[in-house]
């Protein structure tokens, strides 16, 4: 069974350049700028299929996660793993904000692409920040390694 998107509730547009022209901002050659892919090729589960219904198009409209996951009927924990397969399994566009209007949403316009874009290098960037000071203190404390000066 194949999801078809375009009619299921609030379904987001359609990705026909790939994910990462999408979110470079710009279609891939000869293909329409969409968001959202038209089909998944493994069914959705019950919960996967509500949430999807219930994610809106547009930054505005953002669920938050709690809502979100009340709203299903499950733990917010839970909801984090059904939003990430539903992304890395499924590839559905799903971007999440913060601050005003936080929550997730289906991303529409240009700037909601790159403002999501942004927002993912932001914690990937802070991870990367957050490895580096537990290595550092792994060789400096646990096995006892300091720093060489140059």
């Amino acid at each position: 069974m194949r999801i078809d998107y375009d009619n299921a509730p609030q379904p987001p547009l359609n990705l026909r350049g790939g994910v990462g022209a999408a979110l470079r901002g710009r279609p891939e050659e000869g293909q329409p700028h969409r968001v959202a892919p038209t089909e998944t090729p493994v069914p959705l589960t019950d919960i996967e299929s509500r949430v999807f219904s219930l994610i809106q198009r547009g930054r505005g409209n953002a669920i938050s996660m709690s809502a979100l996951a009340e709203a299903v009927g499950i733990a917010t924990r839970e909801l984090q793993d059904v939003i990430k397969h539903l992304i890395e399994d499924h590839g559905v566009l799903i971007a999440s904000a913060t601050g005003k209007n936080h929550g997730y949403y289906y991303p529409v316009t240009e700037d909601e692409l790159i403002s999501a874009r942004a927002q993912i290098i932001h914690r990937i960037q802070s991870l990367a920040r957050r490895l580096r000071a537990i290595d550092k203190e792994a060789y400096e404390e646990i096995f006892g390694q300091g720093r060489m000066e140059i």
